[in-house]
């Protein structure tokens, strides 16, 4: 799930939705266009695939407590999630389904550096990325 579709049920006063209890690296989308950005700015191109993380590996519970702080009110998490997110079919849906395999089983948890690596700063952080949206 994105961050931003996590801070749309907040808002919404929804409980997050959560498909596993696995920790995941999630990282700001401006991080990633920044490092794409500086990749076809460089005069030469980082060598092999740039993985992207964010600073921290999370939980949806560990997300829903951030949100608790930073709005002061509290928000749940629900493990009753149906099926896949709308307009998803075919191929799509098949490489989602596994997609979520994968990280239930903690392959989305790994960190990297690439963000500091390659912008010299550290990447956005889910606690600065949810004040920015709820605060």
């Amino acid at each position: 799930m994105s961050l931003g579709a996590v801070a749309a049920q907040i808002k919404r006063g929804e409980a997050i939705a959560a498909r596993h209890g696995a920790k995941v690296g999630y990282v700001d989308m401006r991080d990633i266009a920044d490092v794409a950005i500086s990749q076809l700015l460089a005069p030469k191109v980082a060598a092999g695939p740039l993985v992207i993380t964010g600073p921290d590996a999370l939980s949806i519970p560990d997300i829903a407590g951030l949100a608790t702080r930073i709005t002061g009110k509290p928000v749940g998490v629900s493990s009753a999630v149906a099926g896949l997110p709308p307009g998803v079919e075919g191929f799509e849906a098949k490489v989602v389904k596994q997609f979520f395999v994968v990280i239930a089983q903690g392959g989305a948890a790994g960190l990297t550096d690439t963000v500091e690596r390659m912008l010299g700063r550290k990447p956005r952080s889910v606690e600065a990325y949810l004040s920015e949206e709820l605060g």
